[in-house]
């Protein structure tokens, strides 16, 4: 169901890299599916998006002490990221870095994914959205101008394609602002230093 690779084949896995997390590349470098709804980030360089160690540089480096005990993987069509934290496989909320579990290990994951790959990943979205504007480019993902944890909606005419590794450092400034605001506070967007073009 996945694309080629994204990335060279027989990488050497970054020891960085969660013991559970390794059989996502045993047989293939990075990949999309679902219309590009899911990918699975590449190691090593590649022309196909980001790679596995250099958005796990942009997650820690952005979200500080919000993002410790997080590796992403993955991400959907959203941007929300994919990471192994406390032994699950998580949804992490760019937005709010609130994360969610998903499912204990990659089986289970796997398994919640081909149950419900719209409401995990967005792959009803991504179809549609693709048929109306042409595919997203590699590395890009579909953001909101005015970001969903602030009103926006799921709809084209708050979305747009970026640059994923741009997008989560967008992000990371919100979610350092709401981290410090009590519950309902306001929120003016678009912050200083983001939305950058």
């Amino acid at each position: 169901m996945a694309s080629p690779a994204l990335g060279p084949a027989g990488p050497s896995l970054p020891a960085s890299l969660p013991a559970p997390l390794g059989p996502l590349w045993a047989q293939r470098n990075g990949w999309v599916a679902f219309w590009s709804a899911l990918q699975v980030f590449p190691v090593g360089a590649t022309a196909g998006g980001p790679d596995v160690v250099t958005v796990n540089a942009v997650l820690h480096q952005a979200f500080g002490e919000l993002a410790v005990g997080h590796f992403a993987f993955g991400q959907d069509l959203f941007g929300v990221l994919l990471t192994w934290h406390e032994d699950h496989v998580c949804g992490f909320d760019t937005e709010t870095a609130e994360h969610e579990p998903i499912a204990g290990d990659l089986d289970g994951w796997a398994s919640a994914v081909l149950a419900g790959p719209e409401e995990l990943v967005g792959s009803a979205f991504a179809f549609g959205w693709q048929e109306r504007h042409g595919a997203l480019e590699p590395g890009e993902r579909l953001v909101p101008l005015l970001p969903f944890v602030l009103g926006g909606e799921y709809d084209d005419a708050n979305l747009e394609p970026r640059d994923a590794l741009q997008a989560l450092r967008e992000r990371a400034a919100l979610a350092r602002v709401i981290a410090t605001l009590p519950d309902g506070a306001e929120v003016e967007w678009p912050l200083p230093g983001t939305r950058e073009e």
